[in-house]
């Protein structure tokens, strides 16, 4: 019975050994599984994540890319806008009125281009109205000369026959004078005519009484 017993304990300390020996190679074996699937995961989001980053990167590239152009056409567009803008200034200021913005936007330099043509084009209409009026001026005192020549002209005109009036009574006086000079000539002669017939008529008498 005790080496029955003995040997049924052994059995059983075989048993589980072996029990034991099997858990622990299918513990070696879900470890080396574990392991592989762990190893095959690593791998998955390894190249998940390399899949990732390279898509990052192209991503970071377009948008970089997309940032330059946009800034490019920025710095043209504000580069052509400042030299329309600094263009027409310097017309203007070169008399040339009929200088305009060629820039067009709506962005604030936009504004600012239609505000310059807006000083233009009102620049314009008053050099415009200032030179109407200097040429209305200018006609008004072609004209007010015009008026002055002829109203001198008159006065000369006037001064000529007043000369003229003046001499034409000078000369009636000068002969109202010879006529009243030969006037009191023929009084004398006629008083000398009037005193000879006298005279003649009394030495007739006398000649007559004689006879």
């Amino acid at each position: 019975l005790h080496v029955r017993s003995r040997r049924q304990r052994q059995m059983c300390i075989r048993d589980r050994f072996d029990i034991a020996t099997k858990r622990l190679a299918d513990m070696a074996e879900f470890e080396k599984l574990l392991n592989t699937d762990i190893t095959d995961r690593a791998d998955v989001l390894k190249q998940q994540a390399l899949t990732h980053l390279w898509g990052l990167s192209i991503l970071t590239i377009v948008i970089a890319a997309v940032v330059f152009f946009i800034a490019l056409v920025s710095v043209r567009n504000i580069t052509f806008a400042v030299k329309s803008v600094d263009g027409t200034i310097r017309a203007l200021a070169e008399r040339n009125l009929t200088a305009r913005c060629v820039y067009s936007s709506q962005d604030e330099f936009g504004q600012i281009a239609l505000s310059t043509n807006a000083m233009a084009a009102e620049l314009q209409k008053v050099i415009t109205e200032i030179g109407e009026a200097t040429i209305q001026v200018a006609t008004a005192a072609e004209q007010s000369s015009a008026v002055t020549v002829e109203t001198s002209r008159g006065v000369q005109q006037q001064q000529l026959d007043t000369e003229m009036v003046a001499t034409a009574m000078h000369e009636m006086t000068a002969t109202v004078r010879d006529v009243a000079s030969s006037t009191a000539e023929a009084v004398s002669l006629s008083e000398v005519v009037q005193s000879g017939a006298a005279s003649g008529q009394s030495k007739l008498e006398e000649t007559i009484s004689l006879i």
